[in-house]
């Protein structure tokens, strides 16, 4: 049921925050997920202690179904119409509530294919995660390679990668919005350079250079996931944010099974530390593209400190 969520949240968050906010939303919505992925698992570990494993999954339901219970004033809420017009709105929204999900999976389809942005954005999202989903499930099999019995490596490295996210979103909600090509390139940038520099280093690298490259890989994840999420929201009309964001869903699940497969294989053939380097710069050379192409592939430009869209 989880592969629900993200598409629902996004098309609420398009139907209730107006367009010049969605930014902020955004980051918000990014700010929140980061902050839970810290809390939670501290909070799971206190309930742990103190209780059992089955007190912690009770407990884990009940918030969920509060969760719920705080949502239902909004059942009501349905997606509006792409250009709707006062008199049309009523009849247009019975007729996509009566189209069936194949109809509407096809439009979104159809959409997607004639829209460059979106296009564009869900291919260079997908590559990008192509790449560090390749190494996101390897950082043990590295870690055990260059500092054998040190545990707590992995730990630190997590913490300061949520940390930077956390500091990266906190940083864009004060901006009124971010380049497509400078918020998706640089950040995977910023996760590329630290994914190589982790491949580099040597069993007496100090540990603290563990956390600079942790807190280098959660910046750039702070700020390509944000940017995606607002570049989607940003040029996708309100009835079609639920496909797109669930088309896009199912792309990176898709991913999700290649990717650490392909990982795994070339972790077997090149080694850890080879891997990291070679898969940072292949991420990094990614953001790069990105950040150089970003006129041919969202078509948009610098204008006095301002994003500009053109229609090429």
């Amino acid at each position: 049921m989880g592969v629900f969520h993200i598409p629902a949240q996004q098309a609420l968050t398009r139907q209730v925050v107006a367009e010049e906010h969605l930014f902020q939303a955004s980051s918000l919505n990014g700010f929140v997920g980061q902050c839970s992925k810290v809390a939670g698992p501290l909070l799971g570990a206190v309930i742990l202690a103190i209780f059992s494993p089955q007190i912690c999954i009770v407990i884990n339901a009940c918030t969920r179904l509060i969760s719920g219970l705080v949502l239902w004033p909004l059942r009501r809420l349905t997606e509006k119409p792409e250009h709707s017009i006062v008199n049309e709105t009523q009849d247009q929204q019975d007729q996509t509530e009566s189209e069936s999900v194949l109809t509407q999976w096809t439009k979104g389809w159809s959409f997607i294919r004639n829209s460059r942005a979106i296009l564009c954005t869900l291919l260079f999202g997908c590559l990008g995660l192509m790449a560090i989903l390749m190494i996101d499930y390897q950082f043990v099999t590295l870690f055990r390679s260059i500092k054998p019995g040190n545990e707590a490596l992995i730990g630190w490295l997590g913490s300061s990668a949520g940390a930077g996210a956390v500091i990266m979103i906190l940083l864009l909600n004060r901006l009124p919005r971010v380049s497509y090509g400078w918020g998706l390139g640089g950040g995977f940038v910023l996760i590329g350079a630290g994914i190589a520099a982790l491949g580099w280093v040597v069993p007496h690298t100090p540990d603290v250079w563990i956390i600079v490259w942790g807190l280098c890989i959660g910046l750039g994840n702070g700020l390509s996931m944000v940017t995606l999420n607002y570049l989607l929201q940003k040029e996708t009309p309100p009835a079609y944010v639920g496909r797109v964001f669930g088309i896009q869903n199912s792309m990176s699940s898709v991913v999700l099974v290649v990717a650490p497969l392909a990982g795994g294989a070339l972790i077997r053939i090149m080694g850890p530390g080879l891997t990291f380097q070679f898969i940072g710069i292949a991420t990094l050379a990614i953001g790069v593209a990105g950040i150089v192409l970003q006129r041919v592939l969202w078509g948009i430009r610098e204008s006095h400190g301002t994003v500009l869209k053109e229609r090429v």
